[in-house]
């Protein structure tokens, strides 16, 4: 197991019969995108995309850490072709930056995978920089606006005819929204509304949905056989940093010790990111707006609630991103 990111423990047994890192095709010239790599599942994935020889971009607000991850990774995998762009998805204005940077490499994306997230507060409703309330902000409208600014690499990775993948991390929780029709667009800013983990499963819902949508209007201008490949995953319960911000000092060392016991390592977290974004699997076996869960492994029937599949829900919300950020004086 990698230095960088633990030790073994008692799920690499498990691992062992699931998709192997070492089964990935060399991607050596191919550029990914990926949120959120100073520490988790986004230094994970980015460890394994820089293995195979990807370029990796690597977008998020804690440049120290995520220099420091570059760095590691660089030393383990010898690829010097990793750089940090600053990306604080707190603020839209930082978002229109980062993509404006990426903009300017002149690269075909071929991978954009949309990692960062956060769970808001359990006590009180807090706002971005832009007024949004932090968890709509971070886990959805930021990444919907960087995918909508990035589409023109995309689509260059696409006119080249190389399969191009967009892969959001969503998470099993998306049925625990609390509302029979999944999201309520008309008290996404409510503080009297506000519930955390509500507020966390109607953002991971929203994930799906984006890309449902994404894949059916990338189909509906290039084709049915496009190879753009636009899925969502969700990772497994995993030992992250997310929600630590929200824990009491005195607590954090008892936190860490469960969360170490019960929880998977972000190496084994990030197998179906990876999956999603590299494997030639993807193509082989055409997956386009699929949800899979942790280790590689499709979803069953009942893994998501029903309105994970409701195109019109899909619609609307694509419809509804594009007003918040163009109200927020964005223009997209």
């Amino acid at each position: 197991m990698s230095t960088l990111l633990g030790s073994c423990d008692v799920m690499d047994a498990v691992d062992a019969l699931e998709f192997r890192y070492e089964s990935l095709p060399d991607l050596t010239g191919q550029t990914a995108v990926i949120t959120g790599c100073s520490s988790g599942l986004g230094a994970a994935t980015a460890l394994e995309l820089a293995r195979k020889g990807a370029r990796v971009l690597c977008l998020g607000r804690k440049e120290e850490k995520t220099r420091d991850v570059i760095g590691q990774i660089t030393n383990e995998t010898g690829n010097n072709k990793l750089e940090f762009i600053h990306c604080d998805l707190l603020s839209l204005a930082s978002v229109q930056a980062a993509a404006e940077t990426v903009l300017s490499k002149n690269v075909p994306v071929n991978m954009l995978i949309l990692n960062a997230g956060v769970i808001g507060s359990p006590t009180e409703m807090q706002r971005s920089q832009d007024g949004i309330e932090v968890t709509w902000a971070t886990n959805h409208l930021s990444h919907f606006l960087l995918t909508i600014l990035l589409i023109p690499l995309l689509e260059r990775s696409i006119g080249q005819g190389a399969p191009t993948r967009v892969v959001s991390v969503s998470s099993i929780s998306q049925s625990m929204t609390g509302y029979r029709e999944g999201i309520r667009f008309d008290a996404y800013d409510d503080a009297a509304e506000y519930k955390f983990l509500h507020r966390y499963a109607e953002t991971k819902l929203a994930n799906i949905l984006m890309s449902r949508e994404l894949q059916r209007r990338v189909e509906e201008k290039y084709g049915a056989g496009v190879p753009f490949y636009s899925n969502s995953c969700h990772p497994g319960i995993v030992n992250t940093a997310m929600g630590e911000d929200h824990v009491r000092p005195w607590l954090k060392n008892v936190v860490s010790g469960v969360k170490r016991i019960f929880m998977t390592t972000p190496n084994q977290g990030a197998k179906s990111i990876v999956y999603l974004a590299a494997s030639s699997d993807v193509q082989t076996l055409n997956l386009r707006g699929k949800f899979y869960i942790d280790r590689a492994r499709p979803s069953r029937p009942g893994d998501l609630c029903p309105a994970a599949s409701d195109m019109d829900l899909a619609k609307r919300l694509w419809e509804w991103s594009f007003d918040v950020v163009r109200g927020k004086g964005v223009k997209v």
